[in-house]
């Protein structure tokens, strides 16, 4: 099934929700958003909030986004999304509620690659390569 957006997709990759496998997505029209594959519903996306039947700006990117990345947590399920965008920056999403957790900063240009990543020491991080060459790994519960 479908899924409309404004611009062009650059990233989707799986997410394990609580009601099974979801998708999600970076989009050059600053978007992030989580997607049930078949039917193509919204599950959440980056730029709106519903709270009590009013939608709500959220402080989403303010640039494309080029790339998403899901990061595991207690019982196979994802817990978090993160993303990189032009903006310079990688957030992190709550994976079930779209609520965005960290704004990850120190990045010095557009990012354009994550991975999720587990250290020898047992710590969750994502890593950034920015379209400068430079790599950096944001630990997750900082």
């Amino acid at each position: 099934s479908d899924l409309e957006y404004a611009d062009s997709v650059w990233s989707v990759c799986p997410v394990v929700l609580s009601g099974g496998v979801a998708l999600c997505s970076a989009s050059d029209d600053t978007t992030v958003r989580v997607w049930e594959p078949t039917t193509g519903r919204q599950i959440w996306s980056s730029r709106v909030a519903g709270i009590g039947g009013i939608m709500r700006r959220r402080k989403a990117h303010h640039d494309e986004v080029h790339c998403v990345v899901a990061i595991p947590g207690d019982g196979g399920r994802t817990s978090l999304v993160a993303s990189g965008s032009s903006d310079k920056s990688v957030r992190l999403w709550d994976a079930h509620s779209g609520g965005l957790v960290a704004k990850c900063r120190g990045i010095s240009a557009k990012v354009n690659a994550l991975c999720h990543v587990v250290l020898k020491d047992g710590r969750t991080c994502v890593a950034a390569g920015a379209e400068d060459g430079s790599g950096t790994v944001f630990d997750v519960a900082d």
